[in-house]
């Protein structure tokens, strides 16, 4: 028996791609991260500062308060396997292993944990670094 052929428009496959990239995928665990700071006070910080994910899962920081905010991994102690795992799943990196500057409230940045070794990964927010606002991903099975 033969099967009939899909046919896509002209980009359909590039359609598909960015509906596939923009929605989580059954099984996947979405997890917010709020990014807060006060100018004031000086606190910044994000909340909740510990993520347990598996790979597959979104992290989905958001910006609630005290902007501008960027996510850098910190990649000192990393094997190059994990830091060009992590490089490559930060869509719209700045530079290595650094989200983009995120200037207003509201504003929000997504990755998929990619495939790493189970551990831990810190990061920090990179205008806020003297403040403290660190944060950590620690990768289950």
């Amino acid at each position: 028996m033969r099967l009939p052929m899909l046919r896509l428009p002209r980009g359909g496959l590039g359609f598909v791609a960015t509906m596939v990239g923009a929605a989580p995928l059954a099984g996947q665990t979405v997890h917010e991260i709020r990014l807060r700071g006060d100018a004031k006070t000086g606190r910044y910080a994000f909340v909740p500062a510990t993520i347990r994910a598996k790979p597959g899962d979104v992290l989905r920081f958001v910006v609630e308060s005290g902007a501008p905010h960027a996510v850098v991994f910190e990649g000192g102690a990393l094997p190059p396997a994990a830091k060009a795992a992590l490089n490559e799943a930060m869509p719209r990196r700045f530079s290595d292993l650094s989200g983009p500057l995120l200037t207003v409230a509201g504003a929000e940045y997504r990755m998929t944990v990619p495939r790493l070794p189970v551990g831990r990964y810190r990061f920090f927010c990179q205008p806020q670094q003297a403040y403290e606002m660190r944060g950590e991903l620690v990768v289950e099975r």
